[in-house]
């Protein structure tokens, strides 16, 4: 943005002891209710979550099932795969972001935060889940044992985009983009053909999941000016944060339109039209507000 000059970084103070004592974090849909110690990790990488994310896994899958046999077992070694490594994910994000989250007053109900786990204890976990979607993705085929340790790297280093970037959202847009990408590989063993599909696929994944990341930053974007961190928020500042959502969200548009389209496939005509139907009520029902405005009618009504 012309004249706009990046947020200057303050040094980050260490986690005081002094802060006020916080209660236990209330149930909601990202939590779930208790204080055991399975319950702490649980709550640590936001497990309920998994179970809305994972059919970004399984559509892959699904995809594939057209070409390649799919057995219980398999479903089952993906399901593990993306589980271990959306811990790895989120587990690295609340170890990295655990100062931020402490002095940020929507995130100090955390584990990290409000001292329910220890770093050591959260760093444990991480490799653990590691481990485990290592020796899942070994268990799939060989390809995807090679391909493991890229796909591991690139989710466990999203909390420190936010240092180095002003598009965390496209990052993790890409992380997500890799479950439907891998699920088809566990089915087949190699890429799409024609092979474009997999990458509309992923592309339409990114796009879908970057743009409604920008939507999660908006509460903290004075925080994140003031102390330095990055975000499509903070570098278009008011007027552009929903432009930039309502143009990823109508790439996801496009990109689902041309996946569903199923050109170079003669066989894609039983399956197309419900994507086609789904994408065109997104397209009316989201992809319309472009505008501030546009959008908080929208999100009121």
């Amino acid at each position: 943005m012309p004249g706009h000059s990046p947020p200057s970084r303050r040094a980050l103070p260490p986690v005081s002891a002094s802060l006020p004592p916080l209660p236990a974090a209330p149930p909601s849909g990202q939590v779930i209710a208790g204080d055991s110690l399975v319950v702490r990790y649980l709550n640590l990488v936001k497990f309920p979550h998994t179970l809305f994310a994972l059919p970004f896994a399984l559509v892959g899958v699904v995809a594939a099932s057209r070409v390649a046999p799919v057995t219980p077992r398999l479903v089952a070694l993906v399901v593990v795969a993306f589980t271990a490594a959306r811990w790895v994910g989120v587990g690295a994000n609340m170890i990295a972001d655990r100062r931020w989250d402490a002095l940020n007053p929507r995130n100090r109900q955390r584990e990290l935060p409000r001292g329910a786990l220890t770093v050591a204890q959260a760093a444990r976990s991480v490799v653990v889940a590691a481990l485990v979607f290592l020796a899942a993705a070994a268990a799939i085929n060989p390809l995807c044992a090679w391909l493991a340790p890229v796909a591991l790297a690139w989710v466990a280093v999203y909390g420190l985009t936010k240092r180095v970037t002003w598009w965390p959202h496209l990052w993790l847009g890409l992380g997500l983009a890799i479950a439907p990408v891998g699920g088809w590989l566990a089915v087949v063993g190699a890429w799409s053909t024609p092979w474009w599909t997999l990458c509309a696929i992923a592309l339409a994944v990114t796009a879908w999941v970057g743009g409604f990341d920008i939507l999660y930053a908006l509460p903290d974007e004075g925080f994140d000016r003031a102390h330095g961190l990055r975000s499509a928020v903070v570098r278009l500042g008011v007027p552009g944060r929903c432009g930039s959502r309502a143009r990823c969200t109508r790439r996801w548009c496009r990109c689902s339109r041309s996946s569903a389209s199923g050109r170079g496939s003669a066989r894609s005509g039983s399956w197309a039209w419900p994507w086609r139907r789904g994408c065109s009520r997104t397209s009316t029902r989201w992809c319309a507000p472009t505008t501030c405005r546009g959008w908080t009618r929208r999100s009121s009504g």
